[in-house]
């Protein structure tokens, strides 16, 4: 259970990491993204197991490939 914690977070930080990069906030993210702000903050505090539909929709938005947030 560990290694799924660990990846949730580090998936977390990549999504963060390249938001900033892009001089996004979470906010702009959410309404550019259609998913939801909250979800986004969990998300990047690995705090949340989203789906892969929810992860592709923020990697678009972000302008990378779902594969993009999973390279550390």
């Amino acid at each position: 259970m560990d290694n799924c914690n660990d990846l949730l977070k580090r998936i977390g930080i990549q999504v963060k990491k390249i938001r900033t990069l892009r001089h996004l906030t979470v906010n702009q993210l959410s309404e550019m993204s259609a998913v939801d702000e909250g979800l986004i903050v969990q998300l990047e505090c690995g705090e949340l197991d989203c789906d892969l539909v929810t992860l592709f929709h923020i990697a678009d938005t972000l302008g990378v490939k779902v594969k993009d947030l999973m390279t550390f």
